[in-house]
């Protein structure tokens, strides 16, 4: 026999109930969410019976949350970085493939067939400017080596990362950048044309200063 008040749970005995056709007892149980069942009692001794049916009903919305996370997210900006990430890895014919597959950069195995995998490690992008990025520029995409980075934090980290020396001073480019108030690209731009010290840094000006040198880290 059960006693009122007995807990199990989230259901509390109120009372007896009799019994159903099979003459198997029955109770009366108050739910925690308020609502008032009839239980056998040998569900209520196994643990088979938890609730008036809200229990089930809220673990299959939390399964379907999660399954939203990962499923239901090919409009998702975190998706649509999981298919480019691959894309410039395995596709030859991708504009941008000769700067990562092209130079041995891989997807993980963890990664490369699964985005429920890549977006349980990299979880969602904290904002529109930021874009995934490896910390090592010569590793893989994989767990340890990837992450959310603004625009900066990825300039700071590329390969081109040079140093420039100008009046004694040296700093990295992204770090001029800031100085002068203008994009890292624009100083990479006039990196790659092969323009003096002076020019990179004056935006054209010819400058009459002393020795300056550009220091490749």
């Amino acid at each position: 026999m059960l006693s009122e008040g007995q807990k199990f749970g989230r259901l509390t005995v109120v009372k007896g109930a009799g019994s159903d056709k099979h003459q198997r007892i029955l109770y009366e149980c108050r739910c925690d969410c308020g609502t008032f069942t009839v239980v056998l009692a040998t569900l209520l001794r196994t643990g088979r019976t938890q609730s008036c049916g809200c229990l089930r009903l809220e673990r299959s919305i939390e399964a379907a949350k999660l399954s939203n996370r990962t499923h239901g997210m090919k409009q998702a900006p975190e998706y649509r970085t999981w298919c480019h990430m691959k894309e410039r890895c395995s596709n030859s014919s991708c504009s941008d493939y000769r700067d990562y597959g092209g130079r041995g950069i891989t997807v993980c195995e963890r990664w490369k067939n699964s985005f429920e995998n890549f977006y349980a490690d990299i979880g969602p992008r904290p904002s529109p400017k930021h874009s995934i990025d490896r910390i090592d520029s010569n590793g893989n995409y994989e767990p340890g080596n990837c992450r959310w980075a603004t625009p900066l934090q990825q300039s700071r980290n590329r390969d081109w990362g040079n140093r420039l020396e100008f009046r004694g001073e040296t700093r990295r480019v992204s770090e001029w950048a800031e100085v002068l108030g203008v994009r890292p690209g624009t100083l990479h731009n006039r990196i790659r044309r092969g323009w003096p010290i002076e020019r990179i840094l004056a935006g054209g000006a010819d400058l009459k200063i002393g020795k300056t040198s550009l220091v490749v880290s």
